[in-house]
């Protein structure tokens, strides 16, 4: 099983709150074996998963969750267009 870590992103100061579709960013790099191995990278290098996210997406966008997912939760998400974008930290 492959784990990503994947970040649920909102939209700031929108006029429209709620109408916006979630977006869902996967980092692709690392990739972990577990959800446990996932969630203690995510935990040590939470700033460094904020920062990438900052960077790439700037001040309009913060991230509403950041979970540590499987392939199949990944694919689902991207047959639902819900993910845009896929990142390498």
């Amino acid at each position: 099983m492959t784990v990503y870590i994947v970040a649920l992103m909102t939209l700031l100061n929108s006029q429209l709150q709620g109408v916006e579709p979630p977006m869902a960013y996967v980092f692709t790099e690392p990739t972990f074996t577990s959800v446990d191995q996932c969630k203690r990278y995510a935990t040590l290098n939470g700033n460094k998963i904020l920062f990438k996210l900052y960077e790439e997406f700037g001040s309009d966008y913060r991230p509403h969750m950041v979970s540590c997912v499987d392939q199949d939760v990944v694919k689902q998400l991207t047959k639902e267009g819900i993910i845009e974008k896929e990142l390498e930290t």
